[in-house]
C-alpha cells in the first residue's frame, strides 16, 4: 500500500526528499505547499502533485495521509501541531525544533492524535553507521573511551549567505553550523553510545562577517554511560569534512566518506584495515522506514523522544559563549520575548524596581540634561501603566532597590543651580511606599556620587560604585571634558535605624554597572571605569563578587561576554541577567540588544535570544517569571539633536 503524502516546504531539502521517496520507499507524493507561489508551481510541475496555495488547505485534503516537513526550523513545532491534529502522520526534517519545550509539545501532540512521527536523522543508517553500532553493540572495541567527530562545510564562502537565507538569520539558525550539520553527529553519538549528559563548548565567529552567525564550534561531551567525546563543527572549512572515530579500549575505527567507509585497527595493529560495507542511501531508508511505520503503526527509529534528546544538547550548545560555560544536555529552553503595554512617556535613563507583583519606572532624561523625575507602575494583571507621583527630587542616573515592599533612592546627578547643564552628584536618600504612593527623605549617604548601583541582602541595603569629582576637586560637577572619576565606594544603609556605615570598596572602579544578589552574596557586573559618560569612558566585562557578611571582596568571576555599560539587570532562578546598553568609540556609537545570563553556582555566562529592540537607560526588573524591560534609547548617548527614545515595553519569559 502507498502512502500518499504531502511536502510542506519545496526548498532544495524539500526536493531531495521528492526525489528519494520515488525510489521505491512507499510513499507518493500526491500535493505540495510552499510560500512561495512560483516555488510551489515548480515542484508541482516537477513531481506532478498538486499544487495547494496553504498548510490548511494541505490538511484539509483527506487524500493527504502524511506530510514531510522542511518549513524553516522555527515552524517546525507549528506544523507539527496542526499535521496532528489534522490526523496527518509526520516526517520532520532536523532539527526537530528549537527549543525543548517545543520538542515535547509536537511529541505529544502526536502521541494523542495516534499518529507517526519521524525526525529526519538519516546519517545514522549509513552503512558505516550501521556497522559501527554492530561492532559496539559486540564488545569488539571493549570499553569505549571516546567519540570523536568533525562535520563542516564551506558554506560560509558562499555569495548567498547572507541575512535573507535562514543559514544567516540567528533565529533559524542559532547554533551556526551545529543547527545544520553538527546536529547529525550529535543524534549519531547518542545512537551509537546512548544519552548524552553533558556538553561544553567554545563558540566563535572566525571568518564570516556579512552574517551575525557563529561560524566555528567545537564542544566536549560526557555520555551516561561514562564515556566522553568531541564535535568540531564549522561553516568556514576549506572542504566538506565529515569524519566519526571512535577510540576503545580493544579497537578504535574511522568513519568516512559521508558513512561509505570504515576503518577498524585492533589493539597491537599498526595499520588499519578497510571493512566491506552495503552500500545504503540513507535518505532513502528512512522514507521507507516512514512508510511502514505508517502502514503498521509502530514507532519510527527516530521519533519524538530520540529528536527532543538532539534537540537538548543543541540549546545546550547555544547557551554557550565562553569557555567557562557549562549546560545540562536536558537544560530546558531558556524562554521567550512577549511585547506588553508600550511605555506611556518614552525616554532614556529609566531605572526599573519591582515590588508587590508590580513593576515600577522612575526617572527620565529630557533634553539639556533635564531629569523628568517620572515615576510610573506597571500591574502585569492588567497589562497596564499607571502614573504616580512624580520622584521627590527631580534626578538622573539613581540607584533603586527593593526591601520589604518599599522601594529606596540612591544618589544620582541633579542640574545645577545656574550656568549651563551639568551633572552634580548628589547624597540623597528616599523611600518609596507604593501603596501610600508618597516620598520620605532618608539620612543623606556619607558620599556624593551618581550612576551607583544598589543591592539588598539581609534586611541591610548597599550603594555600591558611582562616579562623581575627585576628592578635593573645585569642580562643582561631573561634565565629559572636566575632571571626575568613577569610585568604587561601597556604603551600607541600615533602613531599621536610618544610619549607614562605610564598607570595603569595590576593586574596580566603575558606574553604570548592573547588580545582582544570589545566595545572599552581590555581584557587580561590567559598566564604565574612567569616566561618567560614555563618550570618554571604557565599557568594562568585570564582575566582581562581595560578601556583605564577611565585607569581603571574592576573586574576579567569569567575564561578561560582552563588555557593555548602560543596561538593564534582573535576578531570577539565581542567575543574573543583564540586557540592553551601549558603546561608543571613535568610528561606532551604538546599543545592544544583548541578552545574557550569570550563573555564580558555575561561574559560566549564557546568551538567551535578543532583545527585540536595541537600547541604553532602560529600566529594568523580574516580576513572577519575565524580566520587563521598558522604553529606552535606541542609540547611544551624545548625538547633538537626535533623540530616539523607545516605547517598547518587552519581557522575557522564563520558561518553566
Amino acid at each position: 500500500m502507498t502512502v500518499r503524502v504531502a511536502a510542506i516546504g519545496t526548498g532544495r531539502w524539500g526536493g531531495t526528499l521528492a526525489d528519494a521517496a520515488g525510489r521505491g520507499t512507499g510513499l507518493s507524493i500526491v500535493a505540495c505547499t510552499s510560500r512561495s507561489a512560483e516555488n510551489r508551481a515548480a515542484f508541482a510541475k516537477t513531481y506532478r502533485c498538486r499544487d495547494l496555495p496553504t498548510l490548511d488547505a494541505v490538511l484539509a485534503d483527506r487524500e493527504v495521509e502524511g506530510v514531510l516537513i522542511t518549513t524553516p526550523h522555527t515552524a517546525h513545532a507549528e506544523h507539527i501541531v496542526a499535521a496532528a491534529s489534522a490526523g496527518k502522520h509526520v516526517f520532520v526534517d532536523k532539527p526537530f525544533t528549537l527549543t525543548v519545550a517545543d520538542a515535547r509539545r509536537a511529541t505529544e501532540a502526536c502521541r494523542r492524535a495516534g499518529v507517526v512521527l519521524a525526525v529526519g536523522h538519516q546519517r545514522r543508517k549509513q552503512a558505516a553507521s550501521r556497522a559501527l553500532k554492530r561492532l559496539i553493540d559486540e564488545g569488539a572495541f571493549g570499553r569505549v573511551a571516546q567519540i570523536e567527530g568533525n562535520f563542516s562545510a564551506d558554506y560560509g564562502f558562499s555569495s548567498t549567505l547572507t541575512t535573507r537565507v535562514w543559514r544567516g538569520d540567528r533565529a533559524e539558525a542559532p547554533g551556526g553550523a551545529m543547527t545544520n550539520l553538527g546536529i547529525h553527529h550529535v543524534d549519531t553519538y547518542q545512537y551509537l553510545l546512548g544519552p548524552i549528559a553533558r556538553v561544553m563548548a567554545f563558540v566563535r565567529r572566525v571568518a564570516l562577517t556579512n552574517v551575525p552567525i557563529d561560524d566555528v564550534t567545537s564542544i566536549l561531551f560526557e555520555f551516561a554511560s561514562g564515556s566522553v567525546g568531541y564535535l568540531g563543527t564549522s561553516w568556514v572549512h576549506a572542504n566538506r569534512t565529515e569524519t566519526i572515530t571512535v577510540h576503545g579500549t580493544e579497537a578504535q575505527a574511522w568513519h568516512e566518506a559521508s558513512g561509505a567507509r570504515l576503518f577498524l585497527a585492533r589493539r597491537g595493529q599498526a595499520e588499519r584495515k578497510e571493512l566491506p560495507l552495503t552500500p545504503a542511501d540513507a535518505v532513502v531508508e528512512e522514507l521507507t522506514e516512514f512508510a511502514r511505520c505508517v502502514r503498521d503503526r509502530v514507532r519510527p527509529e527516530v521519533s519524538g523522544e530520540e529528536g527532543t534528546a538532539t534537540v537538548a544538547v543543541l540549546i545546550g550548545v547555544t547557551l554557550i559563549v565562553s569557555i567557562l560555560g557549562l549546560a545540562r544536555a536536558d537544560a530546558q529552553t531558556p524562554g521567550k520575548w512577549v511585547k506588553l503595554a508600550p511605555f506611556p512617556e518614552p525616554s532614556e535613563e529609566l531605572y526599573g524596581a519591582a515590588a508587590g507583583g508590580k513593576f515600577y519606572v522612575f526617572g527620565g532624561l529630557a533634553p539639556g540634561w533635564k531629569p523628568k523625575a517620572l515615576a510610573y507602575e506597571f500591574d502585569p494583571a492588567a497589562n497596564a501603566w499607571m502614573k504616580k507621583k512624580p520622584m521627590a527630587l527631580a534626578s538622573h542616573h539613581v540607584a533603586f532597590t527593593e526591601l520589604g515592599g518599599k522601594l529606596y533612592a540612591f544618589g544620582g546627578f541633579v542640574p545645577p543651580a545656574s550656568g549651563p547643564p551639568a551633572w552634580v552628584p548628589v547624597d540623597n536618600a528616599w523611600e518609596y511606599d507604593p501603596a501610600a504612593d508618597t516620598w520620605k527623605a532618608l539620612a543623606p549617604m556619607p558620599t556624593r556620587r551618581g550612576s551607583p548601583v544598589a543591592a539588598t541582602v539581609n534586611s541591610k541595603i548597599y550603594v555600591i560604585g558611582g562616579a562623581t569629582t575627585h576628592p578635593g576637586s573645585t569642580e562643582p560637577a561631573v561634565l565629559p571634558t572636566r575632571p571626575h572619576r568613577s569610585v568604587g565606594t561601597v556604603e551600607e544603609y541600615d533602613p531599621a535605624t536610618n544610619t549607614w556605615r562605610a564598607r570595603s570598596p569595590m576593586p574596580t572602579a566603575r558606574n553604570h554597572a548592573a547588580i545582582g544578589v544570589v545566595n545572599n552574596k552581590i555581584y557587580v557586573i561590567g559598566g564604565r571605569v574612567g569616566a561618567a559618560f560614555i563618550g570618554v569612558a571604557s565599557n568594562t566585562d568585570v564582575v566582581e563578587e562581595y560578601d556583605p557578611a564577611t565585607d569581603q571582596w571574592g576573586a574576579v568571576r567569569a567575564r561578561m561576554p560582552t563588555a557593555r555599560s548602560a543596561g538593564a539587570w534582573g535576578t531570577y532562578g539565581n542567575r543574573i541577567y543583564v540586557a540592553g546598553g551601549e558603546f561608543q568609540n571613535g568610528q561606532l556609537m551604538a546599543a545592544f540588544r544583548a541578552l545574557e545570563a550569570y550563573d555564580p553556582a558555575t561561574n559560566s555566562w549564557m546568551t538567551l535570544p535578543s532583545m527585540p529592540v536595541p537600547r541604553h537607560g532602560l529600566a529594568g526588573a523580574v516580576v513572577g517569571n519575565r524580566l520587563h524591560l521598558a522604553s529606552g534609547d535606541v542609540q547611544s548617548a551624545g548625538i547633538q539633536g537626535m533623540h530616539l527614545d523607545s516605547e517598547s515595553h518587552d519581557a522575557f519569559e522564563f520558561a518553566q
